[in-house]
């Protein structure tokens, strides 16, 4: 069974009370959770890390021989037995399990200047260790610091628990918000984990975290469900099982239309895991296809359809399974792998593929939406979704920005008809990978933004709460309408009675 390669990095998956990490390409069972430290030119990495007694550490070296120690230099007798007694090479990595309960100062002993700190504690304070993560990245350059990130919450995952890790993601999301965050992908690792919390006959209940950034979540734990069990009917059933207990009529059918989408990933998932499949798209997607046409009705089609090309997509940026990126982007044809596909399925190979234009495009939007809109054929019934997809991606980036006028200008430079679905894709995009539980904010921002028209403010502001309708409950909803002193407070308060009709 292939899996996917992390060099120096860690998948963490606690299965059967167990850890299994994969470091450069193998697989490692532990007795004991893991963390790992690498030597980068900078420093140890992480340089502070909370974790139980009995927690495995591994040092490696990105930047040659090194020698991890307990304080005090040159002696190490604080904490004697944390010491290799010995140069580490490079190429080599060196294990300590902590079983003493502190705070334990260390350096490398021979370029002593370099320092971390592994704080060691009985029963984890959740908050604690929470509270902690938002400063362990603040050091590390800004082109690491998603990566940096990923690992601190993998970090409180393993040593804190999911429910904390919940509590960490928000935390994260403010950490630094001038860098664009990958909070979807932090949905991911927290939906693996959750089902092997599942698999361990642990109830999986809905929380409204679980729909945090496009409810990754759901994707994950589908996929690592499907490729546990084979089984896409009791994927199918687990979706319905979750629906079935949400009382709330708008929450229901986002929640159960994510569990779709999860599927039809987990399921594509779970056939590039055949080595026969690789590098074989068609293959891949008309077998993914049909397993959706044989579980779903033809109304949850379309969802299960984009988590197919969902899945696909990402493994040929990534270069998994096969195939190559760069000879993919050598095509110049950004729809390469759409335009074969049956006309019941293209739409979904559109929707999905722009995910991949912010790489091919150089983060331009204004020409990936031209592109888009030359090359998605039959435009006035596939354009809509398509380009409402495309400007809402390009967000997860620009949202740090202080003003949009790129994005919008974007959406103007287009057929009139396709205005409206591009200019709340844009707005969709600052619910999808806003602040959880505080999506208006930078969304309100935006509407006030000076360059809009007033029709486009108005728009916003429509498209904005009529979004938040679905998303927030209505306690919440009232709250953000009684914050707002304008007159688009009766936008907001006939967003709540609409949603609930």
């Amino acid at each position: 069974m292939y899996k996917k390669q992390i060099t120096l990095g860690l998948l963490i998956a606690l299965c059967s009370g167990l850890v299994f990490v994969f470091a450069r390409g193998a697989l490692i069972n532990r007795e004991y959770p893991v963390q790992y430290i690498v030597f980068k030119d900078s420093g140890f990495y992480p340089k502070e890390i909370y974790i139980k007694r009995g927690t495995k550490v591994v040092f490696s070296s990105e930047r040659g021989d090194f020698w991890p120690a307990s304080v005090p230099h040159p002696s190490h007798t604080v904490y004697p037995e944390f010491d290799p007694k010995r140069l580490v090479g490079g190429e080599e990595s060196w294990s300590f399990v902590f079983d003493r309960i502190g705070t334990w100062l260390y350096h490398d002993h021979i370029k002593h200047e370099y320092a971390g700190k592994i704080i060691v504690v009985d029963n984890l304070d959740a908050n604690s260790v929470t509270a902690s993560v938002k400063d362990n990245c603040l050091s590390v350059p800004k082109d690491q610091k998603l990566s940096c990130w990923d690992r601190q919450l993998e970090t409180v995952l393993v040593s804190a628990g999911l429910d904390a890790a919940f509590e960490a993601f928000k935390v994260l999301y403010n950490t630094e918000s001038e860098v664009p965050k990958s909070c979807h992908e932090w949905g991911h690792i927290l939906g693996k984990a959750a089902y092997d919390l599942y698999k361990n006959k642990e109830e999986i209940s809905f929380k409204k975290e679980m729909g945090f950034c496009g409810y990754g979540f759901f994707h994950s734990f589908l996929e690592k469900l499907i490729q546990d069990t084979g089984d896409f009917a009791s994927a199918r059933r687990w979706c319905v099982s979750l629906t079935d207990k949400i009382t709330d009529p708008v929450i229901r059918p986002s929640v159960w239309r994510n569990c779709v989408h999860g599927v039809g990933h987990g399921t594509t998932a779970l056939l590039l895991e055949d080595q026969r499949n690789w590098n074989n798209f068609q293959k891949v997607a008309d077998t993914g296809l049909g397993v959706c046409e044989k579980t779903f009705e033809d109304k949850d089609l379309r969802d299960c359809y984009d988590g197919v090309f969902n899945e696909l997509y990402l493994e040929v940026l990534n270069s998994n399974y096969g195939f190559n990126f760069q000879e993919f982007r050598e095509k110049d044809d950004p729809f390469w792998y759409c335009r074969p596909q049956e006309d019941r399925h293209r739409e979904s190979c559109y929707f999905e593929f722009v995910g991949i234009f912010y790489i091919l495009f150089d983060l331009d939007v204004s020409r990936a939406m031209q592109y888009a809109i030359k090359n998605v054929d039959d435009l006035d019934v596939r354009g809509p979704s398509v380009v409402a997809k495309l400007a809402a991606d390009f967000i997860q980036f620009d949202i740090v920005n202080s003003e949009h006028s790129c994005n919008v200008k974007a959406c103007r430079d287009i057929p009139k008809n396709l205005f409206d679905v591009c200019f709340g894709g844009i707005v969709n995009g600052f619910i999808q990978h806003g602040e959880p539980e505080n999506f208006h904010i930078r969304g309100i921002s935006f509407c006030e933004e000076k360059y809009l028209s007033s029709q486009e403010k108005y728009l916003c502001y429509f498209k904005l709460f009529g979004q938040l309708s679905a998303n927030y409950s209505p306690e919440k909803m009232k709250e953000v309408c009684n914050s707002i002193e304008t007159e688009e407070k009766s936008i907001c308060l006939s967003a709540i009675i609409n949603s609930r009709l």
